[in-house]
């Protein structure tokens, strides 16, 4: 068995305090329909040893490149790739001649790179309201800067009825009358997230200024919620600026965790794993890290649910006690995350410079 004391206890650990224990649908589980190929199309598609190797080889390097590149934007864009047929797929947020040029030179620069992602100019027909009776959706602030790397929202069910909404999202821009997609996350997670008679709830939406250059103007985030057994698209207007926006001050900040993507390569971890675990994505942070990435592991047959309560701690000469957090009251997601399946791999993003002030040591 892989011992996952070194992800934990001479690292960072968060302690996820989970309001029941189960498990959700992991991500990339955006099933397709495949056709099933005639004969002579799969031996048209076969590929020798030599051009597999090849393949794999070259999929390797562009992997090792990618992550020793100082070109931080591009390594952003740039966030995934895998093989695919007789090329190499590259996955881009934002998809231009000027994006492509910038990786290929770069990363890596070969007739059997794909690149694939949206180019930005994909008119947006989507329509949604703020409010649908007693459930509302707004941000968090009216204005935020160009610069900023989120922008965060308030759901607001004051209903008598639980309402229910999944991870995904859109963004878009307007630009000269007409409302555009804003290149941002492309694969979610698709739980069910409950939110209870009376609760509020944050979300927040990545904004990629590094790779989308965000100009001032009017945007727009959609967000889908079931109400009464019915799926509705809210929407919150809000603007950039080229100002810098001040976060609210106010002691009752939300304080939620993001359940993102597992990297590919944690799968293979998990492959001999029989009991439940958790670990840190890395060993060591840097102090002045944004977030930290941890991930849970399931290898039951047994789906498991869980709260939104979670909390740093460090260790304090022979004891753990919890890190200095930035707000004087911290509130958390009313809601219930429900799997489907298992077993599973979650993958967690904590947001934990945002709301504690980190120091050395062991956490």
């Amino acid at each position: 068995m892989i011992n996952y004391k070194k992800y934990t206890m001479k690292t960072i650990i968060l302690f996820a305090m989970m309001a029941s224990v189960v498990c959700l649908s992991c991500t990339h589980k955006q099933q397709q329909t495949q056709p099933e190929a005639a004969p002579d199309k799969v031996f048209a598609d076969s590929l020798s040893d030599a051009e597999e190797e090849k393949l794999s080889t070259m999929l390797e390097e562009l992997r090792k490149r990618l992550d020793a590149t100082t070109d931080t934007a591009l390594r952003i864009n740039a966030f995934g790739n895998g093989r695919e047929s007789r090329t190499i797929r590259v996955d881009l947020l934002l998809k231009t001649p000027e994006w492509e040029k910038r990786f290929r030179k770069h990363i890596m620069d070969s007739p059997l790179l794909r690149f694939d992602g949206p180019d930005g100019q994909e008119p947006c027909e989507l329509k949604g309201v703020n409010q649908i009776g007693n459930v509302s959706l707004a941000a968090r602030q009216a204005v935020y800067s160009t610069s900023d790397r989120q922008a965060y929202f308030i759901l607001q069910n004051h209903s008598i009825d639980t309402i229910a909404y999944g991870s995904s999202y859109q963004l878009a821009y307007e630009k000269d009358g007409q409302w555009y997609y804003l290149p941002t996350d492309r694969f979610f997670t698709m739980e069910k997230i409950k939110l209870l008679p009376g609760g509020e709830t944050t979300f927040w939406a990545n904004l990629y200024p590094e790779v989308n250059k965000n100009r001032p103007g009017k945007y727009r985030f959609f967000k889908e919620i079931e109400i009464d057994g019915q799926v509705e698209w809210m929407m919150a207007e809000f603007k950039l600026t080229d100002s810098p926006a001040k976060l609210p001050t106010n002691a009752t900040l939300s304080y939620a965790y993001e359940l993102t993507a597992p990297d590919s390569t944690q799968l293979k971890v998990c492959a001999d794993v029989k009991e439940i675990s958790m670990w840190t994505e890395k060993p060591v942070y840097p102090l002045n890290a944004s977030s930290v990435d941890v991930y849970v592991w399931n290898p039951t047959s047994t789906p498991f649910s869980f709260g939104r309560r979670w909390n740093l701690e460090m260790r304090k000469e022979d004891k753990w006690v919890e890190a200095k957090c930035k707000a004087s009251l911290i509130l958390c997601k009313d809601d219930e995350m429900s799997g489907e399946t298992a077993p599973e791999l979650l993958s967690f993003r904590f947001p934990v410079s945002q709301w504690y002030h980190l120091e050395k040591g062991i956490c």
